[in-house]
């Protein structure tokens, strides 16, 4: 289990390379910085941390807005789905304005297996 000043540790020693090089580091540029410098391993706190940081919404927006779609899908008659149905048909009606290629589901879909049965 990792320790929370071993994530420390690595940020300071990260803080005093960084200083040495005297480079202009966007925080958006840490990541592939350590990655091009093979200093992902050496720093896989740090590199956790960034990917983590990446991730986080700006605002609590987009959160509130998965949570309201959330109860639009989760009723009282629906309230016995999974979660992992649950999961997947929150995240198609929160992504719907992502263009999804009508005929390159049903090609790949045919293609997955036959669905004919022989008699």
């Amino acid at each position: 289990m990792p320790k929370p000043e071993d994530a420390v540790e690595e940020f300071r020693s990260f803080r005093a390379l960084y200083s040495e090089l005297k480079m202009d580091l966007t925080t958006d540029a840490v990541l592939p910085f350590l990655i091009a410098n093979d200093m992902d391993r050496a720093y896989p706190h740090l590199t956790i941390l960034h990917k983590i940081y990446k991730t986080l919404p700006i605002s609590s927006a987009s959160a509130e807005r998965s949570f309201s779609r959330l109860r639009l899908i989760k009723t009282y008659l629906r309230s016995c789905m999974d979660e992992a149905r649950l999961s997947n048909l929150t995240l198609l009606c929160v992504e719907r304005d992502i263009h999804i290629d009508k005929d390159k589901v049903v090609g790949r879909f045919a293609t997955m297996k036959e669905r004919r049965m022989k008699i």
